[in-house]
């Protein structure tokens, strides 16, 4: 589960001496989510932690420095695929999935807001699921 929210959020892994317990925090400077084990801790027991704490990932994202602007025409990596972002202007807003493809459907002033929403519940989605 960490290498498929690791594909959708950045996340360094460190192992601390000093840490009494398992933690999840956004860097200080926005780059990323860092995951903090104490020494004993295994790898797989921070995989359990966040897994637990996917929804507090997903929410806390948009605190992550945005890396690029996505517009239409626009790819990132979305869940281990790269995908294609375009614009569809029609009279009913919304977005989906078609292959490799996302279709963000509306006006534009509410593409990135329609294009947010619709990423947030795909990986939450995908979460539930593993």
């Amino acid at each position: 589960m960490v290498n498929e929210i690791k594909a959708a959020y950045p996340i360094e892994i460190n192992h601390s001496s000093a840490a009494k317990r398992i933690s999840l925090r956004v860097k200080r400077d926005l780059s990323c989510f860092v995951l903090t084990l104490p020494k004993t801790a295994t790898l797989k027991q921070g995989q359990v932690f966040t897994d637990i704490h996917s929804g507090w990932l997903i929410s806390a994202s948009r605190h992550l420095r945005a890396l690029t602007k996505i517009e239409d025409g626009s790819s990132f990596s979305f869940l281990g695929d790269t995908v294609t972002v375009f614009f569809r202007p029609a009279a009913r807003g919304k977005a989906e999935r078609n292959g490799n493809d996302i279709n963000v459907f509306g006006y534009r002033e509410f593409f990135g807001h329609r294009l947010k929403n619709f990423l947030e519940k795909e990986l939450l989605d995908y979460i539930k699921q593993r």
